[in-house]
């Protein structure tokens, strides 16, 4: 599966002597040789949401982020904790879950709406 791809071929020659089915064999036979060499990377969709965490909670929640993929955005120490976190989309709901039964609601969590492609 392969997404969010385009490749350009260059003609430097602008007649049609290979004829319009061999342009279309060579022009394929150009894209295939460049998807066969080109370095392939996976984007996962993340959901950010905010966490304030008691500072008791704080490595017991960092544990369970990296644990789950999470990827820490921002993180800011005041009375309480306040990380901004990236969570994989299609785990986000049951990753939130887990922090809330961890916490027994200690920790708030505030959902944005807001996705991002790491």
């Amino acid at each position: 599966n392969l997404g969010d791809i385009m490749v350009i071929v260059t003609r430097y020659f602008g007649g049609t002597l290979l004829g319009v089915g061999g342009l279309v064999r060579a022009y394929s036979d150009a894209t295939r040789a460049v998807l066969a060499i080109v370095p392939r990377t996976q984007r996962v969709i993340y959901r950010y949401i905010t966490l304030h965490v008691p500072y008791a909670d704080y490595t017991m929640i960092r544990r369970l982020l990296e644990a789950n993929a999470a990827v820490i955005i921002d993180e800011t120490f005041a009375a309480a904790i306040t990380i901004t976190v990236g969570l994989p989309a299609d785990q986000a709901a049951t990753i939130s879950k887990q922090i809330d039964e961890y916490s027994a609601g200690r920790i708030r969590i505030e959902s944005a709406h807001e996705y991002g492609i790491i």
